[in-house]
């Protein structure tokens, strides 16, 4: 699982 951090991270990437 991923943890917030990277949920942030993957969700900047991803609203691009």
């Amino acid at each position: 699982m991923l943890t917030g951090a990277w949920q942030r991270m993957l969700e900047r990437g991803k609203r691009k």
